[in-house]
């Protein structure tokens, strides 16, 4: 049986659809996506004991979700070149996910990317604010399609209510 453009259209919409409720109801109560950033000194890729502990719950997560697969982004704050940035924030990203594979967590349910100073969460004005930015978030993903979808959601620039998806989503 052939499906016709707008069936297979309307069929895609509603998978997604029902992923994006998926993303939105986990991202509430935490089960499914999740950012938790370990942060560094400045100019260093240097886990810290407190960033120990925290990946260590991200090992007891991931033992106990044999599925579950991990995306674990670098950043910094803004001072340096570009280059010196992305390179810092690559050696980041892979510090945290070298920690994880030392501790049993297969390579292959773990990518890193990095984004130097292009993505920060708090103003590179002050000290406070380049703290932050100096960290690596690790992002929970179970499926590829979830994961597209929580990245879509999540990369938004201007926040968008829950609110605002859930209307939107109920439109159709």
């Amino acid at each position: 049986m052939c499906k016709n453009a707008d069936e297979q259209k309307t069929e895609e919409f509603l998978e997604l659809r029902q992923l994006l409720k998926s993303c939105v109801l986990h991202q509430q109560v935490g089960e499914h996506f999740s950012k938790t950033p370990a942060y560094f000194e400045f100019d260093s890729s240097l886990l810290d004991r407190e960033d120990k502990d925290h990946l260590n719950k991200i090992v007891r997560r991931m033992e106990n979700e044999p599925d579950e697969k991990i995306r674990i982004s670098g950043y910094t704050d803004s001072i340096g070149s570009d280059a010196y940035n992305m390179n810092l924030s690559r050696e980041r990203a892979e510090a945290a996910a070298g920690y994880l594979t030392s501790h049993g967590i297969e390579s292959s349910r773990i990518s890193t990317k990095a984004y130097g100073a292009s993505h920060f969460a708090e103003s590179n004005d002050n000290e406070t604010g380049r703290a932050k930015n100096r960290r690596v978030e690790v992002n929970f993903l179970k499926s590829p399609k979830l994961a597209n979808a929580v990245i879509k959601v999540t990369t938004t620039k201007k926040p968008v209510s829950k609110t605002k998806i859930a209307s939107r989503l109920n439109k159709y």
